[in-house]
Formats: C-alpha cells, sequence, structure tokens
C-alpha cells in the first residue's frame, strides 16, 4: 500500500508537474504572441506615420513649387501692365506734342527759315 501510495503520489505530482509546465509554456507563448502583436501594431504605425511624413513633405514641395510659379506669373504680369501703362504714357506724351506743334504752327504759323525778327515768328515780306 505504501508502494501504491508512493506511486500514486509520484504520478499525481508529475501529473501537477506537467500541467504546471503547460500552463507556463502557455503563458510564455501568450506573452510572446502578445510582444510580437505589438510589435507589429507599433511597425505599422511607424509605417504610417512615415508614409503621413512623406505625404505632407509631397504636399509641401507641391506647395513650394506653386507659390514659385504664382510668385514668377505675378511678377511677369506686374512687369507687362508696367510695360503698358509706359507704352500709354508715351503714347499720350507724343499726341500731346504733337497737338502742341500743330497748334503753335496753327497760331503762330510754321517754322521756316523766313524767321527776320529771330523770335520764330514768321512775317510775311509785306508786313515787314
Amino acid at each position: 500500500m505504501v508502494l501504491y501510495f508512493f506511486f500514486s503520489f509520484d504520478k499525481k505530482c508529475r501529473t501537477v508537474f506537467d500541467i504546471s509546465v503547460q500552463k507556463l509554456d502557455y503563458a510564455h507563448d501568450t506573452k510572446e504572441d502578445t510582444k510580437d502583436a505589438a510589435g507589429t501594431v507599433a511597425d505599422q504605425a511607424k509605417e504610417g506615420a512615415n508614409r503621413a511624413a512623406e505625404m505632407a513633405y509631397g504636399a509641401k514641395e507641391t506647395t513650394e513649387d506653386a507659390a514659385a510659379w504664382a510668385t514668377e506669373k505675378t511678377a511677369e504680369t506686374v512687369k507687362n501692365v508696367g510695360d503698358k501703362a509706359k507704352e500709354t504714357l508715351q503714347g499720350a506724351w507724343g499726341a500731346a506734342k504733337d497737338t502742341t506743334q500743330k497748334i503753335k504752327e496753327n497760331v503762330v504759323g510754321k517754322d521756316d527759315d523766313n524767321d527776320k525778327d529771330g523770335r520764330g515768328v514768321n512775317m510775311d515780306d509785306d508786313v515787314i
């Protein structure tokens, strides 16, 4: 009976030990699975953050390119408007000079070599 008790006790101890080892293995596996899952989630989050950073950088470059293009086009437009304004003023100045010359010619007379009194006024020979 002692032998049976010892054998039975030994068998129970081994069973308890085996169960304990299985539980420890299960706990270890669960711990490792959890670490792997957390690592995977962290890797995915990091990858997502990197993609977002790349997209933001691309958007920044696109915005800078668009701003540079807009600045260049604005400068060209301002130059063109300035050139047109200059042409318009030159045309107005030329027209004013021509008009003034025509008025002078009509009021004073044409300027020619018959300027006898030296004042720029043309006199007829009969008048002098």
